[in-house]
């Protein structure tokens, strides 16, 4: 009885279930439509070669939080889809979706979402040598919600030149609040080389207006003509935490921030212009700042100054614990008057106007083991270890690595001193191995396994207990 009861559920499963595995070939020029016309809980596999597209590639891929639309390569360096030089390589949209292990290349933008779109994932995936920006989610009047972008290395995405490309590797959001991005993650990327883009564009990760509540972590950004991280007003909807990140060698600011923000963790290196900034863009209400907290970076080789700071009176703008290793000059910054300083750690330069001394003191560059070498962690004699401050809210209970940071008495700076040499090693180009922290990304981004197999086993469990 029970046998026959089993079959006649799988009998019904089968007729409920058209979830399919498709195998798509270069040779076979129907896999752009196969990919189009995927059902809830389908899969696309690609195998290795070179997927050449010669017409606009427009895609829609409805799942559900139960059945994900999963399409995925043989591998980043092994599946590669290409566009004409005036299409986008991909437009897509919709709800539930996952692109792995491919390569997009050529095209106007490398992959566009359109229309609002929620729980998408990218991971290990490249874009490359686009004419301009390599990923985008910027049409007017969408929403995107619940994005992960992952081990994803994207550079080169200004090859139009400097009279017209962008070439941003990640713009989210638009200007003017006209669309938002929200509880999204955007960790573990390598972004470089988008310094052929037109004056004052060619950032990295960029996160326009009214966008909130996001994560950008343990990314690495080198080599950007605009601000490696750059991001507008909140518009106070909800706090974005910058974390983890390493940027090195902009053209211009390294980290760039308006308001709404968390920076925390990061490393900053030779930006020609500040190395961190607050920056009046598109402010919800004109000359008007609110909740920025600059918490345990560490900055050095800036062009102009580590800090830049424009007037701030309110405790809701924290700066603690930060290393400014410039030996020019640490600060540029207009008088203070009731931000909260604690335990700032700079080589070069005066204290800004307003800031008390129990905010700041001075080190030397021999506090790190390695500054030339781009190791900041501190030597075992440092003046940063146990200088920190923990009278802040939030504090801060891991480093740059991950590890635990003390209670009490933090080091000062993105790395926590905990043994004799740098458990990450020293900062460098390519992708950030480990992460800087234990917390979860937002809900629904970061699923990318179809649940079938979950459901058909609690579905069977009663069946079975007959």
């Amino acid at each position: 009885m029970r046998l026959l009861v089993v079959a006649l559920l799988f009998a019904s499963l089968l007729g409920l279930s058209s979830a399919t595995t498709y195998y798509l070939y270069p040779t076979n020029t129907t896999w752009p439509s196969t990919i189009q016309n995927l059902k809830a809980g389908d899969t696309a596999i690609l195998s290795a070669g070179q997927f050449t597209l010669n017409q606009k590639f427009g895609v829609t891929l409805s799942g559900t939080s139960g059945a994900r639309i999963v399409v995925k390569g043989a591998g980043a360096s092994e599946t590669t889809i290409t566009q004409q030089a005036d299409q986008n390589v991909m437009d897509v949209a919709g709800t539930y979706f996952s692109f792995y292990n491919m390569t997009f290349t050529g095209g106007s933008r490398g992959v566009r979402l359109f229309e609002s779109s929620s729980d998408v994932l990218f991971e290990n995936v490249n874009i490359h040598h686009t004419k301009d920006t390599a990923f985008s989610a910027n049409d007017a009047g969408k929403t995107y919600t619940r994005l992960t972008l992952r081990g994803m290395e994207v550079h080169h995405s200004a090859e139009a030149g400097p009279e017209v490309a962008t070439g941003e590797c990640f713009y989210l959001g638009c200007q003017d609040n006209k669309c938002q991005v929200t509880s999204s993650l955007v960790e573990l990327n390598y972004c470089h080389d988008t310094t052929n883009a037109k004056p004052g564009w060619g950032s990295g990760i960029q996160l326009k207006t009214g966008s909130y509540d996001n994560i950008i972590r343990d990314n690495v950004i080198v080599n950007t003509l605009a601000p490696g991280i750059l991001l507008y007003d909140d518009y106070q909807k909800g706090t974005n935490l910058v974390e983890g990140n390493v940027v090195m060698t902009t053209d211009d600011n390294g980290i760039q921030v308006s308001s709404g923000v968390l920076v925390q963790n990061n490393i900053v290196i030779g930006a020609k212009a500040a190395g961190i900034a607050v920056s009046n863009n598109q402010l919800q209400t004109t000359g008007v700042y609110h909740d920025v907290k600059i918490i345990h970076n560490t900055v050095y080789s800036s062009g102009s100054a580590d800090l830049y700071l424009p007037i701030l009176s309110k405790s809701e703008f924290v700066i603690a614990n930060n290393l400014f290793l410039t030996s020019a000059k640490a600060f540029d910054v207009k008088t203070q008057t009731g931000a909260v300083w604690r335990k700032n750690a700079y080589v070069g330069g005066t204290v800004p106007t307003g800031v008390d001394t129990a905010g700041v003191f001075q080190v030397t560059s021999g506090d790190v083991i390695n500054a030339g070498g781009n190791d900041f962690y501190p030597t075992e004699s440092s003046l940063l270890i146990n200088a920190g401050s923990s009278s802040y809210s939030p504090r801060l209970t891991y480093d740059f690595n991950g590890k635990s940071r003390s209670a009490t008495t933090p080091t000062v700076g993105a790395y926590e001193h905990s043994t004799a040499t740098n458990p990450g090693g020293a900062v460098k180009a390519g992708f950030k191995s480990g992460a800087s922290s234990d917390s979860q990304p937002p809900s629904g981004g970061g699923s990318n396994t179809p649940s079938g197999a979950n459901t058909l086993t609690s579905w069977l469990a009663p069946v079975l207990a007959l």
